[in-house]
């Protein structure tokens, strides 16, 4: 038997197409979505009123199955759409946990 084909023998198996990436998604720590109280939706609602185009900020917001944190550039607020607009991202306000304003380093 040549080399190649006895190290074969000893590569993985995997007798269920998909069964591995089934498993990494089942590992995936799944956050549930927070939902804000009144006094916290105004808090933010505040801070979202506060920000000009091209002020550099910070969200965490809900995506997929657990929280998210982006920085970029505040672009707009879309108070009818309900989304934030940032560099190349939209975030739901529904989906908005908190927002800050970053300081520019001299």
């Amino acid at each position: 038997m040549k080399r190649a084909d006895r190290a074969k023998i000893f590569l993985p198996f995997s007798a269920m197409k998909g069964y591995d990436d089934a498993l990494a998604l089942k590992q995936l720590m799944v956050s549930p979505r927070v939902e804000l109280a009144q006094d916290a939706a105004e808090e933010l609602d505040t801070i979202l009123r506060s920000f000009s185009p091209g002020d550099r900020i910070e969200a965490v917001y809900y995506q997929d199955h657990g929280y998210t944190k982006t920085a970029g550039i505040f672009r707009r607020l879309s108070v009818i759409d309900q989304v934030l607009y940032m560099d190349d991202v939209a975030v739901s306000l529904r989906d908005l946990l908190c927002v800050k304003r970053l300081t520019n380093s001299p």
